[in-house]
């Protein structure tokens, strides 16, 4: 089941739908087109639920303009490879994670860690900078933020309409490991920008909290701090 968690953002996978693995992908609704931020494992029941989900979610024939991801681990954008010969998106992510991406590297990806297999996919779009506007929505403002610190290239994306804001993190906040490269300095800098725009839906890989809810979460991962899985 496919839920929508505003008007204009739709939930079509998270963990246990299909997979427990799975990571939170969303679908944006920019008016005459639609964006979606994370493609999950890539493992058939996964794609199966994304093809009915992007379907029903997306009302049918407008076209799929971007797949934007939040970092390159195989939870997250492990169906890109997928979900773009099927719907012919532009592949969205930041650098360097990017490269991974189309690389397919085994710990950059962390299909190693997770035994899944990740297939290697072409970034049509490579980001560098600090925040990125996506041009074609007409009905909402999504802008692309840079996130680093689990990875170097992690983003977030907030989804602005007139009657909410959404923060889609992915995995932004989550634990950090030397062999993705990851930086605590980093997170505590990303923390601060996400707890910045206080919206009213954060999103993470594993769910999504409105207000209060999102505001405990934060208060607790600026508690506990960076927690760190290898040195």
């Amino acid at each position: 089941m496919w839920y929508r968690i505003v008007d204009s953002v739709s939930i079509i996978l998270y963990p246990g739908l299909a997979s427990s693995v799975d990571a939170v992908s969303a679908l944006v609704d920019c008016g005459e087109e639609l964006l979606m931020v994370d493609s999950g494992t890539g493992l058939p029941g996964s794609l199966s639920t994304l093809l009915r989900n992007i379907i029903e979610a997306g009302g049918g024939a407008r076209k799929l303009r971007y797949l934007i991801n939040t970092h390159s681990h195989v939870n997250n954008a492990g169906g890109d490879y997928w979900v773009r010969e099927v719907f012919r998106p532009l592949i969205v992510a930041h650098k360097p994670d990017s490269r991974a991406i189309e690389t397919g590297d085994p710990v950059m990806t962390a299909s190693e860690e997770l035994g899944i297999p990740f297939k290697p996919v072409p970034v049509g779009l490579e980001l560098g900078e600090e925040s990125w506007s996506v041009p074609e929505c007409s009905d909402v403002k999504v802008t692309v933020l840079h996130t680093p610190g689990h990875t170097p290239g992690s983003i977030s994306v907030y989804v602005e309409s007139a009657r909410s804001t959404v923060l889609i993190v992915g995995d932004a906040l989550g634990s950090l490991s030397s062999r993705w490269k990851s930086s605590e300095d980093a997170w505590w800098r990303s923390l601060e920008k996400i707890k910045s725009l206080e919206a009213s839906v954060l999103c993470t890989s594993i769910s999504c909290m409105r207000d209060s809810e999102a505001r405990e979460f934060l208060r607790m991962v600026e508690s506990e701090g960076p927690i760190w899985i290898n040195g």
